[in-house]
């Protein structure tokens, strides 16, 4: 008596055993590394990255017989790198990412445009780690430069002594994944 496929493809794998990923651990929201050369001390304290999304808006064709046809476009287009960080005490580390800021634009220096390609090669990286803290996959982020940097707020009537926060928003040409595994 033959076997019948009952109308699946050969190679769909039959079974939740012969259609287990290779690696069922989870990735943990606090298992990675941020570096960012140019500014060390505020990535020291760096509490959170946010990994840009990615879009890919469509294109529709009409073909004159009902219904378009939509086929993806060619542009690619990606949001920020957002990553948050405590200040510390002497506040150098929020200085150094308003350092970078003011060299990157002519803040003080009208002829300063000369310089526009030193703030532009800044690469990023951000380590994702595994649950035994060893590296599994590497983010590259290749041309980036700060355009926000969130202003920073001191309360006397707030009853706790939190630790002040600040946010930068970066922009960047692209990003690569390397896995490390």
């Amino acid at each position: 008596m033959a076997d019948k496929d009952y109308g699946l493809p050969s190679f769909v794998n039959y079974g939740s055993l012969q259609r287990q990923p290779p690696n069922t651990n989870l990735t943990a929201q606090t298992n990675f590394v941020f570096v960012l050369p140019k500014v060390p001390n505020s990535v020291y304290f760096c509490t959170s990255v946010t990994i840009p999304g990615m879009s890919c808006p469509s294109i529709s064709i009409k073909t004159g017989r009902g219904l378009a046809v939509k086929t993806p476009s060619s542009e690619v287009t990606h949001g920020d790198l957002v990553f948050t960080y405590l200040i510390n005490e002497d506040m150098s580390n929020y200085d150094e990412l308003m350092t970078w800021f003011r060299t990157m634009t002519s803040f003080r220096d009208f002829n300063g445009l000369a310089n526009y390609r030193n703030f532009m090669s800044e690469e990023g990286q951000l380590v994702i780690l595994s649950n035994k803290k060893n590296p599994m996959a590497r983010f590259h982020f290749r041309g980036l430069f700060p355009s926000n940097l969130s202003g920073v707020t001191f309360n006397s009537a707030d009853p706790e002594a939190n630790s002040l926060i600040a946010t930068c928003t970066m922009q960047f040409t692209y990003y690569t994944i390397e896995s490390l595994v």
